[in-house]
């Protein structure tokens, strides 16, 4: 428990002392805020008319807009200045990554000991870049969620949980964790912890029913038929154009 407080308060540090937007966060920013706000009246969104160069998935962001629209209106009750908001959206989505993170530490404390945990915590704790983002809506963020996640059923021999888990992450958010997750698959087979009959009894279904949500989802929001992740995923690694992302002149 005081592993996660430290984790906790590390993260809340970083996020109150620097809650403004970077513009890799603004789509998903700007989305949770128009969900929040505009509800059900796409016509107000701002993606329509800032699209940006790739479209991304609405799932992450209504995730935490879910969850944090009570606090929200209360906030308007009370009348609180509108900026407030952020800091609510921004402490759901960094408590998300500490709940999927404390189930990867118990699972690396059942394995390893309760030392190799402690030293997790002390080295994940006092890194800049894996505390500040915890609160940051990238959609490298809301992939590390289901991908801690997996990583836990992985650890724990789950393999439906984790074939799910790792499901979303890839097809829904970072499709490049298919390497990563991919490997883990890899170990289990050679292994044979788990049959390739099981696997594909597993993935199929369970990677039909996830692209299917994305696809009607976010189909809705960008009023187009599309698959975010694997539009995203053409576009770098097809098209060869990630480039117009920007970049950084040689000084």
């Amino acid at each position: 428990m005081y592993e996660d407080i430290a984790l906790g308060f590390a993260a809340a540090v970083h996020l109150f002392l620097c809650p403004f937007t970077k513009v890799e966060e603004s789509f998903n920013m700007q989305a949770m805020h128009d969900l929040i706000y505009h509800r059900s009246n796409l016509s107000q969104y701002d993606h329509l008319e800032f699209p940006g160069v790739v479209p991304r998935s609405f799932l992450g962001p209504i995730a935490v807009s879910f969850v944090s629209s009570p606090f929200v209106a209360l906030l308007g009750v009370l009348r609180v200045n509108k900026f407030v908001s952020q800091y609510v959206v921004r402490i759901v989505l960094t408590s998300f990554v500490l709940i999927a993170l404390r189930k990867f530490r118990l699972s690396v404390e059942r394995s390893f000991g309760r030392g190799v945990s402690l030293w997790f915590v002390a080295i994940a704790s006092s890194q800049f870049h894996f505390i500040y983002y915890m609160s940051r809506p990238l959609p490298n963020i809301f992939g590390l969620i289901p991908s801690l996640v997996a990583s836990h059923y992985w650890m724990e021999q789950k393999h439906l949980r984790f074939v799910a888990a790792s499901g979303v992450a890839v097809i829904v958010f970072r499709s490049e964790l298919l390497v990563f997750l991919g490997l883990m698959v890899l170990i289990e087979l050679q292994s044979r912890r788990l049959s390739i009959t099981a696997l594909m009894k597993y993935s199929l279904p369970v990677a039909g029913a996830i692209l299917g949500l994305t696809v009607l989802v976010d189909s809705l929001f960008w009023r187009r038929i599309v698959w975010p992740e694997g539009e995203v995923f053409w576009f770098n690694v097809f098209l060869n154009k990630s480039s117009e992302w920007g970049v950084s002149f040689l000084l």
